[in-house]
């Protein structure tokens, strides 16, 4: 029985809970308070950190060709309105007649209706016909007497 007594006397007993001081809380409170905030973080008032963004090299590419110019001794007929719109028609080819308008930006002549997939000559007469109107419109009417039913 001793030799359980001596055995038991030898084991470590478990510590009580030391309870805490008013100082030690206040030490752990202030511990817990947080960091100063981040520059990322609302309310950071220091300097504002460089930037380490990777700068990309923009892409070259080849400068294209220019476009070759229209050739102009496929041109017919021209006809310019009073506004000064140009519009052409083109010699006969394997499609047909092409109607052709002049760019004033690129000073070239570019298709503007292409033989086949439109009818031009149907194009061509409208246009024709408009042109006709526009020119008689401006043309100033004469005075005249006019006819009395006797």
């Amino acid at each position: 029985m001793e030799a359980a007594r001596a055995a038991e006397a030898s084991k470590p007993k478990p510590k009580k809970r030391k309870r805490r001081t008013k100082a030690e809380m206040e030490a752990a409170r202030a511990a817990e308070t947080p960091p100063e905030p981040q520059w990322w973080e609302q309310g950071y008032t220091g300097p504002r950190p460089t930037s380490t963004k990777v700068v990309r090299k923009p892409r070259s590419y080849p400068k294209p060709e220019p476009k070759p110019k229209f050739d102009t001794s496929l041109i017919d007929e021209i006809s310019v309105l009073k506004g000064g719109a140009k519009y052409a028609r083109t010699v006969e080819t394997k499609n047909g007649r092409h109607i052709l308008t002049w760019s004033s930006m690129t000073k070239d002549w570019s298709i503007l209706y292409d033989a086949r997939y439109n009818d031009t000559d149907h194009h061509w007469a409208f246009h024709l016909r408009l042109k006709d109107s526009l020119e008689e419109r401006d043309t100033p009417k004469k005075k005249g007497r006019k006819r009395v039913k006797k």
